[in-house]
């Protein structure tokens, strides 16, 4: 998914939708920036949104974005967005084809991975290639990858409706590998607001360990959706990176998912190329073989610890993908 801009005088229109897509999916979750000139967000009263000519409801709106999910009709949609601002009209239309597939069909493959970086325990699940499948939502995704790595967790809601991945538990795989430390550089940031030692094994690792900030949030795209993982519909080729964060997200680069009013701690950093990357290796079955070849291994391991740093720039992230294509 790419991000597009429509920008005039008064107005600009950005959003994560992509114009032509080709999916087989029923529903899409979209992001939408609407702002006036000095950047605030234009009122959600002023702004429409419509699917051949019908009207799209929100998902959730807040100070930084609004989400909408479209119910996708077999051939084609015509996505109009339409917003006002002082006497101003722009809009930006979409053109997006639906092809025929049924509930439980591999309709794409996505990118997913559980990150625990903030505490010192890297890959819960490292980066994998998945399937996508037709009528789940992110919320079903994620229950299937669980329980393929064996691992149980809390929530609450339903994979249905409101979900919120609360923790993360033992099942017959651990989560608690080595013993937790937060980096030295997070600690700075912090200021004090940790208890390295407040966690519990046997209540696996969620919100409130360490801290009352802490828990799981995730990103799509490096975009952190303002709904939760049951109002998320993934896309053939989407990366979905769950983290799990000390401080209201500010630590991992999604201060803007607490709908404004916080900064991040860190420049905030895409990962994703370098995380599809690592996944496409994982998930090969030659991946011994492929990293047996001189250099390759060495760039691998590079990788792996760049995506962990959580002060990580993104020339340093870029670098390390170029130093895996250039050893291959």
């Amino acid at each position: 998914t790419t991000q597009t801009t429509n920008v005039t005088d008064e107005i600009s229109i950005i959003t994560n939708l992509t114009d032509q897509l080709t999916t087989k999916a029923e529903k899409l979750t979209f992001d939408l920036w609407a702002k006036d000139v000095e950047g605030n967000k234009i009122s959600l009263s002023n702004i429409r949104v419509t699917n051949n000519e019908q009207y799209v409801d929100v998902n959730w709106d807040d100070l930084e974005k609004t989400s909408y999910t479209l119910q996708l009709d077999i051939g084609i949609n015509n996505v109009v967005i339409q917003v006002e601002h002082n006497g101003q009209v722009r809009s930006e239309s979409y053109t997006l084809i639906r092809e025929a597939a049924e509930d439980g069909d591999v309709i794409g493959t996505f990118t997913f991975s559980l990150e625990a970086f903030t505490v010192g325990l890297g890959y819960i699940i490292e980066p994998v290639r998945a399937d996508l499948i037709k009528g789940q939502n992110a919320a079903q995704q994620l229950d299937s990858l669980l329980t393929e790595y064996d691992f149980d967790y809390n929530y609450t809601g339903s994979l249905e409706s409101s979900f919120y991945l609360s923790s993360i538990l033992d099942g017959g795989n651990q989560v608690y590998k080595t013993v937790p430390f937060i980096p030295d550089v997070l600690k700075e940031k912090l200021e004090g607001n940790y208890d390295e030692t407040s966690y519990d094994e046997a209540y696996g690792l969620g919100e409130f360990d360490f801290n009352y900030m802490s828990g799981w949030m995730y990103t799509v795209n490096n975009n952190f959706p303002n709904v939760g993982f049951a109002d998320q519909y993934l896309q053939d080729g989407d990366v979905m990176r769950v983290q799990y964060t000390l401080a209201y997200g500010m630590d991992i680069g999604g201060a803007d998912a607490m709908g404004g009013g916080y900064g991040n701690f860190f420049g905030k950093v895409n990962k994703d190329n370098l995380t599809k990357k690592i996944a496409e290796i994982n998930s090969d079955v030659n991946k011994d073989a492929y990293l047996s070849v001189n250099g390759r291994q060495v760039a691998y391991d590079h990788a792996v610890d760049t995506l962990q740093t959580v002060n990580i720039t993104q020339a340093e992230v870029d670098a390390a993908l170029s130093d895996i294509y250039a050893a291959e």
